[in-house]
């Protein structure tokens, strides 16, 4: 007799199961594949320029973002554009350099040359001025910032320059036009003469011939393995013609220039024409020591004194002379921290003088400070 086995599957459980697979199934479902995101740069929002001789010096941050905020894997290119207007003769002398984001157009009819133009209307009149490649902005780049010039043409053209850059990113994508700048070159005043540079022991003192209807003058310092000129370290109003560097470190080289000033905004400054090299060495011996006493005690002299005022003593020197016409010896020939000292070796009956000195980390000794003294 045979017998067969049958299997039952409740109807509410296979529907379960296909609702099951079909959620798995839209689980692995891939939507349409998306573009990669773009890597075009954000727009410059300071972009500045000035006049210093007969170049154009342009600034801006390097670009490092998107405009969405995603990082930015360096710039490929950059490019300048220049757009003009005749100079109003107010406007050639007084005319400022703005960093403005949003193009503003001018209030009254009165101003032939606004401060910036219509974003369309720059974008129909400009022409490129020059284009920066990889190598170009490579030595462009002043740690966070790009600094380069352009040349002007000589005379100076009696126009108003209007400009602006875009950069492109690492695969050639272009940003937005950047912020305008407003400028209108003229005649480069004469260069100071005679830059001297003085090496002291609070920093070293710049000094120069004025120039004649200077406003003012402007002072640079670069390390003398760098080509560049940074920010200006100092600036001095006529009819001043001196200052002093108090933030060099000793043991530096520098190299200093200076212009002359004959406008204030936007700054118009006269060419570098002359540079003085330093190499701030520490030749400043260190302050003498204060209150040096003598006590006779127990058969020996003691010396005590305060300590010098300079921070970079590393001890002190003892000398002393017998009698009145003979050397001074060196009893402590090693400089030493301590602001005292024991003489056991001064003969009873005889004068003696001392003298204590303080000697820098290089070398360098002060002036003595001297006292007599006799064993009692």
């Amino acid at each position: 007799m045979s017998s067969s086995v049958r299997s039952f599957v409740r109807p509410a459980t296979v529907a379960a199961a296909l609702l099951a697979l079909g959620a798995l199934s839209a689980c692995g479902k891939r939507g349409a594949p998306q573009p990669p995101l773009r890597a075009v740069p954000a727009p410059t929002k300071d972009f500045a320029a000035f006049q210093r001789g007969n170049q154009l010096m342009l600034r801006l941050s390097y670009p490092k973002a998107t405009p969405g905020g995603q990082a930015l894997a360096g710039i490929s290119s950059l490019e300048v554009w220049k757009a003009t207007r005749p100079a109003a003769p107010a406007t050639a002398a007084t005319a400022t350099t703005e960093a403005t984001t949003t193009p503003t157009p001018p209030t009254t009819s009165e101003d032939p040359n606004p401060p910036t133009l219509d974003t369309r209307e720059f974008a129909g009149a400009a022409q490129k001025l020059t284009t920066l490649e990889t190598a170009q902005i490579a030595g462009a780049t002043q740690g966070d910032r790009l600094v380069f010039t352009l040349d002007l043409p000589t005379p100076p053209p009696a126009e108003v320059y209007y400009l602006a850059v875009r950069t492109r990113g690492p695969e050639g994508d272009l940003s937005e036009w950047s912020n305008q700048t407003r400028i209108a070159p003229a005649a480069a005043p004469a260069s100071p003469s005679s830059l001297t540079a003085l090496a002291r022991v609070d920093g070293i003192e710049l000094s120069w011939q004025p120039v004649a209807g200077a406003l003012g003058y402007v002072l640079y310092r670069r390390d003398a393995s760098s080509r560049n000129y940074g920010e200006p370290i100092a600036t001095v109003v006529a009819p001043e013609s001196k200052a002093v560097d108090t933030k060099a470190v000793i043991g530096s080289s520098y190299i200093y220039a200076v212009t002359s000033v004959a406008r204030r905004a936007p700054i118009l400054e006269s060419a570098i024409q002359r540079e003085v090299e330093v190499r701030y060495n520490d030749r400043f011996p260190p302050q003498p020591v204060q209150d040096l006493v003598a006590l006779s005690e127990d058969g020996k002299i003691r010396l005590v004194w305060s300590a010098s005022d300079s921070l970079d003593v590393a001890g002190y020197r003892v000398y002393r002379r017998d009698g009145a016409g003979g050397e001074f010896r060196s009893l402590q020939p090693q400089a030493r921290p301590e602001t005292e000292f024991e003489d056991g070796t001064l003969t009873f009956g005889v004068r003696a003088t001392y003298r204590v000195t303080a000697v820098d980390s290089t070398g360098n000794e002060s002036e003595p400070r001297e006292i007599e003294a006799a064993l009692r």
